[in-house]
């Protein structure tokens, strides 16, 4: 089974286009299906197709009927995430993109995220060892999950915190900044360095060079939201500290809901 838009790695390279390039040149006979129906984000649901709209400009769904929240405080929202987690037959959790350097994991006494003004103070995952590292940790609720560990698991209900790197732009579509991005660490910007060196090096390449590896990055950052926002299976709620963008997901839950 291939998504393409799960590719989140700046050197994922299982596109449909290399797969057939290597089957050929093994004279391997290819089989293709599409695939019509699955059971993620409640199956029927049209959520992915949603999701697909805002991110990649795909076709509105004409239903919808899936548990989408909106939230402006992300307090607010992790409340409503712990209180579903306590309940039997729950799982539900935080996610975030990979906007805030892990701090924690080198200084157990720092806080990785902060929001609202300050009064929203969270961790990474803690880095624990195993398959499982966030998913199966006692103090999951009280800890955001880092996006190579969500990729592949599922909640019954995810919060996701929309970071700086999602913004709306001036043609009214949702855009990438991977300088908003975590640029160090993530796996979707190549090289290790902080953004400002970053930005140095990226000048110095030419015109073609700068195009070709910002829309690498964007595409990378823009399949692992694609990732986040499909992670529950009964509900995905969002919360960013940009007003345009939480305006930007009202508009669009409002339309298809009419």
């Amino acid at each position: 089974l291939l998504d393409e838009r799960q590719m989140t790695a700046h050197d994922s390279y299982g596109r449909v286009d290399r797969i057939i390039e290597a089957a050929e040149t093994s004279n391997a006979e290819i089989t293709t299906f599409d695939l019509t129906q699955q059971f993620r984000c409640g199956g029927d649901s049209n959520h992915l197709q949603f999701i697909g709209s805002l991110l990649y400009g795909d076709d509105e769904p004409d239903a919808y009927n899936f548990d989408f929240r909106i939230y402006d405080q992300a307090s607010e929202m992790h409340e409503c995430i712990r209180n579903l987690d306590s309940q039997d037959d729950y799982e539900a959790g935080l996610v975030a993109s990979y906007c805030w350097t892990f701090q924690s994991r080198s200084n157990p006494e720092e806080i990785d995220i902060i929001l609202d003004g300050g009064d929203f103070r969270i961790q990474w995952n803690l880095p624990q060892g195993g398959p499982l590292r966030w998913m199966g940790s006692e103090d999951r609720i009280e800890r955001v999950g880092y996006p190579p560990e969500i990729q592949g698991q599922e909640l019954t209900h995810a919060g996701v915190i929309l970071g700086p790197d999602l913004f709306v732009n001036n043609q009214g579509k949702l855009d990438i900044d991977p300088w908003g991005h975590e640029t160090r660490e993530s796996d979707c910007i190549q090289g290790r360095k902080a953004s400002e060196a970053k930005r140095r090096d990226f000048q110095k390449l030419s015109e073609e060079d700068r195009n070709e590896m910002m829309e690498n990055m964007k595409s990378r950052i823009r399949n692992q939201y694609w990732v986040l926002l499909s992670r529950g299976s009964r509900g995905c709620f969002v919360y960013s500290e940009d007003d345009a963008v939480r305006e930007h997901f009202r508009n669009a839950l409002e339309r298809i809901s009419e």
